[in-house]
């Protein structure tokens, strides 16, 4: 009568063993990279939401107080930013030649949003707005 070895081999298991060790690494760094690019995108969103309300109150109070440029620092939903306001004057060259427009009584202003959470980030924004004449001048 012949024995039959029912099993495995040590060769089979170190295989499988190396193989499953591989992919649970593979897997591991995957989920590390979505989660940094989460914690990102949420760090991005937060800024972008700061600046859109930084915008808003401009636009709100800009018939009370003239426009000034400025840099200071602001807690946001648990995060510092660094935020500068910038008011500079329209400049003709910013308009493509197609148009022709007179676009005297219009101020550009210059927005910057900068913080330090998974490395130094940075937004910046560019947008118009008119020149209001206020009712004391």
């Amino acid at each position: 009568m012949i024995k039959q070895n029912k099993g495995f081999l040590l060769l089979e298991v170190l295989l499988t063993v190396v193989l499953v060790s591989a992919s649970v690494v593979f897997i591991n760094h995957a989920f590390s990279s979505s989660l940094k690019a989460m914690s990102l995108t949420n760090s991005y969103r937060e800024a972008i939401i700061f600046l859109d309300d930084k915008v808003f109150d401009i636009e709100l109070n800009m018939y009370l107080t003239e426009l000034s440029s400025f840099s200071k620092e602001e807690t946001f939903s648990n995060t510092l930013f660094l935020w500068e306001q910038e008011v500079l004057p329209f400049e003709k060259k910013d308009l493509n030649d197609d148009y022709d427009i007179d676009m005297l009584g219009i101020e550009r202003l210059f927005f910057s949003v900068g913080w330090e959470k998974n490395g130094k980030r940075n937004i910046e924004l560019y947008t118009y707005i008119p020149i209001i004449e206020s009712a004391g001048k």
